[in-house]
């Protein structure tokens, strides 16, 4: 993993934690909660790891594999009372609790067996985001497009009604008060900006953000007046095929 200053796009990379260490093997989502503490999703190892931002040192690392299921631990949401993980190939929402300088051991919160949210084939439950006032998560599917609002009190689900449109193959999201910014990278490597009304569960897709510098967009986060975009390269990804180095984030500027 790696550390650079968004204030300073020229200025050189350093590494913040070494590839391998801890057991870390792979990650996809991260998050940093209002302690300073990084909070790293392991993908297939079913790990999460927790990180002090300042010097790198390792502060947990938790294990949410057992049994036969296979797991990928995906992509994290902070309140202030919880850390909440998505994992794409278990049916499950992941829970860890947060209590000043403790972060307890993670839970399966919420089992999603039965009810709107159907896990089939490939990758389910991707992105993850709370709202401002940290009542509801929002979730997308990855493989079908549908949006979900989880009540964060009672764990009930509701799909939004976005008009007869999906965001198929939604990754990484943004939340910014009724604006919710969707990466993805397949059909169009573009950021869905969807307006959203959470108590109503709807939402319109109102642009669709596409730029030259987009190289399979997974994941996006909000500096300033810009948002940045982690170009993936994914689609290099195995069969023998070599990602183009260096790896970048695209800089664009923030919708009016």
């Amino acid at each position: 993993m790696y550390r650079g200053d968004a204030d300073d796009p020229d200025a050189a990379v350093e590494v913040f934690a070494e590839a391998g260490d801890d057991g870390r093997t792979a990650v996809t989502g991260m998050e940093v909660d209002d302690r300073d503490r990084l909070f790293v999703a392991g993908r297939d190892t079913g790990l999460i790891f927790v990180y002090d931002t300042s010097s790198g040192e390792l502060l947990e690392r938790f294990d949410t594999a057992s049994g036969d299921e296979p797991a990928l631990i995906n992509d994290i949401a902070v309140t202030s009372e919880a850390v909440f993980v998505t994992d794409s190939f278990r049916p499950a929402l992941y829970r860890l609790p947060l209590s000043g300088d403790d972060v307890g051991e993670p839970e399966e919160w919420l089992r999603l067996d039965d009810g709107p949210v159907r896990y089939g084939d490939g990758f389910n439950l991707n992105g993850v985001v709370t709202t401002d006032d940290e009542r509801w998560l929002v979730v997308v599917k990855y493989n079908t497009g549908e949006l979900f609002r989880i009540e964060i009190a009672t764990g009930d689900v509701t799909a939004f009604d976005l008009g007869g449109e999906t965001v198929e193959n939604g990754d990484g999201m943004l939340l910014e008060g009724s604006t919710l910014y969707v990466a993805r990278a397949a059909p169009e490597q573009e950021i869905l900006e969807i307006a959203l009304d959470v108590e109503a569960a709807t939402g319109r897709i109102d642009d669709r953000i596409r730029d030259d510098a987009f190289d399979y967009p997974t994941t996006i986060a909000a500096h300033d007046n810009r948002i940045l975009v982690v170009n993936s390269q994914l689609d290099m990804a195995g069969d023998g095929a070599q990602p183009t180095l260096p790896f970048t984030i695209a800089s664009i500027d923030r919708p009016d």
